[in-house]
């Protein structure tokens, strides 16, 4: 963190030691003097004396002072330090019951169990405690002594920064270094809370670092601004900047001159380093979050691409057997063989991805997955990323399938976001089968390959050339061109002509035309031509007639899409599109304010935390059945009401009309692309074939047409900025989108 790591003002002359706490050798009865001994990362020891007040074993110490003589192996004559909690796991053990007087063979099992999310967990859920595996006398015990020890360290800071939750301000304080003061460390540096906590918003800290006199020309200043600029870009699918973007990002965000930058924004990325926030490397800055995880995803698809079946369990139906496996699906005889050989081939894979052209092609692999596996008493996990899509699947398969979302899938915690799978794995089956896994980002992914026991079976399927995902990267796209991963191409299996796939091989051949003269729904694509200033009135009759024809939910069913959220002159296109839709179907075209967004009562609306219970992913989508400034009664499409509060930190978005990058991975019996006069050019391949692959029974066009489809197949994709193939194969160029 970044007080920790950076010289104390008067430590210039001093040397610099860093080490964890591993004895109190002595401790002066009348004060606070001690002689300690502290481990160095190498494992090399070295003993320190000097005023460490109440210090905790286990902690982490930096340490400024003169050894005393001066050589090696004298003692270090302590003058200045900062503390902070253990860096490594494995020493979270002794520290906490060392701070809590907790026994260690407890706070074993709950470090083992949640491993470094633990701290979370006993800040906002220590009622999950019991889920390690101790008693719920222990998780009380362990959780108030906790508490009380929080809320000690926090009156001893003197803090007095108004508006900040205490839990954000006690993780601080721990981050620092108890012997910090945190009011001044704040004053100094206003920043710092925005830079270390994502749900911590960039004008928050604006409006602290106004009340302190920091201005926008200082290091603080840059430091907010750059982990600004990487949040944003993480919002729009990009896992890293190059540095020309990121200085003018930031010199536009503060208002700074490139002479007023310049001496700061080598500092800023620095402390930022060493704070252990971001990763610089070739000139390219990541988020420290990012650049682990695509590690980590490199390192977990290498190691499941080596998996074999030879001790796996035998799931390969023989040729005969496969065909009559089959025969439920009603396929043509040379379609059911090449589907029962694409399946056989499949099922002897212990990791692989499907891409599939169309939903209609996810589907079908699905089904012939559950039928071989079926046969063969096989335990098999279905999940998808969405609500929408497991839904999808749900109404495919049986009753006695299972079916979950991903976040009940990994058992993400709806208070902490913390997935539940540290030190055991949560999936228990012998194959996984992932539909829309090209809506999973990269962190998604590795919580995903992270459940999963190594002797299991992971498929994922998805459409690898479609838009970036939900939330960071396309590692599904990146893995299917990059990987060493074994890649299937469902249309080889699958029978040659279908209206999707058709629609599809058009799309991406640049072929696709517009009927503008022929309105007709039954096509996998469909254009209704209608004047900009006739959509909002024609939007909701166009919404009630497929939803009267189909016998479907207007609002649940059916999903507008608009290609931006602004139109060329900046107008708003989502919100007068909502009102009307409002209007026609609830009566109500009041805009209620919540968190900052303008809702309207029921309507949906998309919450980006996963919020409400395990079942709901982050992205999830909800009915505000109330709404108010302060309160807003959530309700999820199986009907179940959640209470949301200006308690909570949460971003929130309109549903009934969605951008391209809220409809990812989702299902609708029809969804409806809006364009506008003046943003033809924002249509490509990559958003129509998202669109069509969302839909069910149409992707209904409408609006300005003229031109709409002139050279799309020419204009720039769609594409996230991510170092995923560098990782996975080193020897592959990497080419950095603009």
């Amino acid at each position: 963190m970044s007080m920790t790591d950076r010289i104390p003002d008067g430590a210039e002359a001093l040397t610099r030691e860093r080490g964890t706490l591993v004895d109190i050798v002595f401790r002066d009865p009348a004060g606070p003097w001690s002689v300690c001994t502290f481990r160095r990362e190498d494992n090399t020891s070295f003993t320190g004396t000097g005023n460490f007040g109440n210090a905790i074993l286990y902690e982490d110490y930096i340490l400024y002072g003169k050894r005393v003589p001066d050589i090696d192996g004298a003692d270090f004559d302590v003058s200045q330090f900062t503390s902070m909690p253990p860096a490594k796991v494995e020493s979270l053990v002794g520290y906490l019951s060392v701070l809590t007087g907790v026994p260690r063979s407890v706070t074993s099992k709950a470090v083992q169990h949640f491993g470094e999310s633990l701290i979370p967990i006993l800040d906002q859920s220590p009622d999950r405690l019991v889920e390690a595996g101790i008693s719920p006398q222990e998780a009380q015990v362990l959780g108030q002594v906790w508490a009380d020890q929080r809320s000690e360290q926090l009156a001893l800071a003197q803090i007095d920064v108004e508006g900040i939750p205490p839990a954000k301000l006690a993780t601080l304080q721990r981050r620092l270094g108890y012997a910090a003061n945190l009011s001044e460390v704040l004053k100094e540096d206003p920043y710092l809370l925005y830079v270390h906590f994502e749900d911590i918003l960039f004008t928050s800290a604006l409006n602290l670092a106004k009340r302190f006199g920091v201005t926008n020309n200082t290091v603080s200043a840059v430091k907010g601004a750059v982990v600004g600029v990487l949040r944003r870009e993480a919002w729009l699918g990009h896992s890293y900047v190059e540095g020309r973007p990121l200085i003018e990002s930031v010199m536009k965000m503060l208002r700074l001159t490139k002479d007023e930058i310049k001496p700061l924004i080598a500092q800023a990325v620095t402390d930022l380093a060493m704070a252990k926030v971001v990763h610089a490397s070739g000139g390219q800055l990541q988020l420290l979050s990012l650049h682990e995880a695509e590690n980590k995803l490199a390192g977990l698809v290498r190691k499941w691409a080596a998996l074999d079946c030879k001790d796996a369990e035998d799931l390969v139906p023989t040729e005969k057997m496969a065909t009559k496996l089959l025969k439920p699906l009603g396929l043509e005889n040379g379609t059911a063989k090449t589907f029962s050989a694409g399946l056989r081939s499949l099922l002897g894979e212990r990791f692989a991805l499907i891409q599939c052209e169309t939903l209609s092609d996810q589907m079908l692999v699905i089904k012939g997955l559950q039928l071989f596996l079926k046969a063969f008493g096989a335990d098999a996990i279905y999940s998808a990323y969405t609500n929408e899509m497991a839904d999808e699947v749900i109404r495919l398969l049986d009753d006695d399938s299972v079916v979950v979302t991903y976040s009940a899938l990994i058992g993400i915690d709806p208070k902490t976001g913390v997935p539940s799978q540290h030190g055991k794995r949560p999936i228990n089956a012998d194959v996984l089968i992932l539909a829309g896994a090209d809506s999973l980002g990269i962190e998604e992914m590795v919580n995903v390959l992270r459940a999963v026991p190594d002797s299991s079976r992971v498929f994922l399927l998805g459409a690898a050339k479609d838009l970036p995902a939900h939330s960071i990267g396309q590692p599904f796209a990146e893995l299917t061109q990059a990987g060493p991963a074994r890649v299937f191409q469902a249309s080889f299996w699958l029978p040659p002509r279908s209206p999707q796939r058709e629609a599809s091989r058009r799309i991406w051949s640049g072929t696709l035309k517009a009927n503008d003269e022929t309105f007709d729904p039954t096509q996998a694509i469909s254009w209704l031509s209608v004047p900009s200033e006739l959509l909002i009135e024609t939007l909701p009759v166009v919404v009630r007639e497929f939803a009267q024809q189909l016998q479907v939910d207007p609002l649940l069913d059916i999903r507008v899409v608009v290609p931006a959220a602004k139109g060329p002159r900046g107008e708003d296109m989502v919100g007068p599109l909502s009102a009307a839709i409002a209007r026609e179907f609830t009566g109500e075209e009041h805009l209620v304010e919540f968190h900052g967004k303008g809702l309207f009562k029921g309507l949906p609306f998309v919450v980006r935390q996963s919020v409400a219970s395990t079942n709901h992913p982050p992205f999830s989508v909800f009915t505000a059945a109330e709404i108010n400034p302060e309160r807003l009664n959530a309700v999820d499409r199986a009907g179940n009401h959640y209470l949301l509060s200006l308690a909570e930190r949460l971003d929130v978005f309109q549903g009934a009309v969605m951008t391209p990058k809220l409809i990812r991975g989702r299902v609708y019996d029809v969804v409806v692309l809006v364009v506008g006069e003046g943003q033809q050019d924002l249509i490509n391949t990559t958003l129509i074939s998202t669109l069509l692959n969302s839909a069910k029974t149409t992707l209904l066009v409408v609006g300005a047409l003229d031109g709409l489809l002139t050279g799309y197949s020419l204009r720039e994709p769609t594409v996230a900025r991510s170092l995923l193939p560098k990782r996975i194969n080193p020897d592959v160029d990497q080419i950095s989108a603009p």
